[in-house]
C-alpha cells in the first residue's frame, strides 16, 4: 500500500510513476494531488498535477487532460515560474480538440485564441500556431484554412517550444495525406526514416500510414515492407491511434488472419475510448475488414473480443458472428460517429470519407 502522508511520500510517488502511462497511474497521481493540496504545498501540488495530466495525455484519456489544464496555466501567472514546462503542456491540450464532439467550435476557438496569445507573450513565433491550427482544420475538414496554417508553418522561424522535428515530420505526412499529395507525402516519408529522427511514437506511427499508400499507389513489395516494419515496432497491447492504416492494408490485400488478430487486440481500447475520431477511424476500417471478408464468401468468424458487441449483435455460436452482421454493426458505428463529428464541424467532411471507403 502506498503512503501519501508525507511531502517526501509524495514526491517519491511522483518520481516512481513517472513515464509509467496508465489509468492505475493517473489515479494515484490524481491521490497524490489530493494530498499535496491537503498539505498546502503549491509546488508540490504543480508537480502532482502536471504529472496526472501527463497520465491522462500519454493514456488517451485527452477528454479529461483538458479541464485540468487552467489550473496549470493560472499556477504560472500568479508563481510566475515553470513558463516553459506549462507552456509546453498547452500544446497536448488544443492538439486534440478536434477529436471530441462535444466540444463546440466556439469553446476550441476560446482555448486557440488563449494558446496564440500565451505563446506569443512568451516570444515564441508563430510557428507552433500554425502547426497546431493546420493539424486542427484538417481534422475537422477545413482543408483551405488548413492550407493557409501550412503556409505559414513553413514559412515561420523556428520557436524554442516547436514539437520534435520527427513529430513535425510526420504532421507534414500527415497534411499530405489529407491533401492526397501522395508523392510529397513519400518523399518526406523517406527523409523520416532515413534521417533516423524519432521520439516516443514517431516514426513507428508514420508507418502504418505509409503502407497504406504505397496500397493506394498499387506498390505492394513497398506496401509489405512498410506493413512488417510497423507490425514490429508498434505495441499492440496498447492502444495504437494508426493501427487502423494497417487494418485497412491487411483487409484489402486479404491478410485476414493478421486483420483479425489486430481487431482482438484493439478494439477494447477503442470502445473504452471517447474519442470520436479514434472511433470513426478504427469502425471505418473494421467495416471495410468484414466487407472483404464478405466478398470472399467468409460468411462466420469467431471474435475475442465478442464481448464488446454481445448484445449489439445476435452470435451464431459462442462467440461466433455472421460476417454481413459484423459489416453492417462496424458500418452504423463508424456513421454514428461520422454524424457526430459533421454536427460539431458544421460540415460533411466525415460522412464523406466515410462514403468514399464504402464505394
Amino acid at each position: 500500500m502506498m503512503n501519501f502522508e508525507t511531502e517526501e511520500d509524495i514526491e517519491y510517488i511522483l518520481y516512481s510513476i513517472d513515464g509509467e502511462y496508465s489509468s492505475h497511474n493517473k489515479d494515484i497521481a490524481f491521490e497524490c494531488v489530493k494530498k499535496a493540496a491537503a498539505l498546502n504545498n503549491k509546488y508540490l501540488e504543480f508537480r502532482a498535477r502536471y504529472e496526472h495530466l501527463s497520465q491522462l495525455v500519454f493514456s488517451n484519456m485527452y477528454e479529461e487532460a483538458i479541464p485540468m489544464y487552467p489550473w496549470l496555466l493560472n499556477y504560472m501567472k500568479t508563481y510566475d515560474e515553470e513558463h516553459m514546462q506549462i507552456l509546453w503542456a498547452f500544446k497536448w491540450v488544443v492538439g486534440h480538440l478536434a477529436n471530441f464532439h462535444k466540444i463546440p467550435l466556439s469553446k476550441i476557438n476560446e482555448l486557440f485564441e488563449l494558446f496564440e496569445k500565451e505563446y506569443t507573450a512568451y516570444g515564441e513565433t508563430k510557428k507552433i500556431v500554425a502547426y497546431k491550427k493546420f493539424h486542427f482544420y484538417l481534422h475537422t475538414g477545413n482543408l483551405n484554412l488548413a492550407d493557409e496554417m501550412y503556409d505559414i508553418f513553413k514559412k515561420s522561424k523556428k520557436g524554442e517550444l516547436d514539437d520534435c522535428g520527427a513529430c513535425q515530420k510526420h504532421g507534414i505526412i500527415e497534411y499530405h495525406f489529407a491533401k492526397k499529395n501522395y508523392k510529397a507525402l513519400l518523399a518526406e516519408s523517406e527523409k523520416l526514416f532515413s534521417q533516423k529522427q524519432n521520439c516516443v511514437e514517431v516514426p513507428n506511427i508514420t508507418y502504418p500510414l505509409v503502407s497504406y499508400v504505397y496500397l493506394l499507389l498499387n506498390k505492394l513489395p513497398e506496401a509489405e515492407h512498410r506493413a512488417q516494419i510497423a507490425n514490429k515496432k508498434l505495441k499492440f497491447n496498447i492502444f495504437q491511434s494508426n493501427a487502423y492504416f494497417l487494418l485497412l492494408y491487411y483487409s484489402k490485400t486479404n491478410q485476414f488472419v493478421q486483420g483479425k488478430k489486430l481487431i482482438d487486440k484493439q478494439l477494447p481500447f477503442i470502445v473504452n475510448n471517447n474519442d470520436n475520431i479514434f472511433k470513426f477511424n478504427f469502425y471505418s476500417a473494421c467495416y471495410v475488414y468484414f466487407k472483404c471478408l464478405e466478398q470472399d464468401n467468409i460468411t462466420d468468424i469467431k471474435l475475442k473480443s465478442a464481448d464488446l458487441v454481445k448484445g449489439k449483435i445476435q452470435p451464431t455460436k459462442a462467440n461466433n458472428y455472421a460476417v454481413s452482421a459484423l459489416k453492417d454493426y462496424f458500418y452504423n458505428e463508424a456513421k454514428q460517429e461520422s454524424l457526430l463529428l459533421d454536427n460539431r464541424n458544421q460540415n460533411t467532411f466525415y460522412e464523406e470519407k466515410l462514403a468514399e471507403l464504402v464505394s
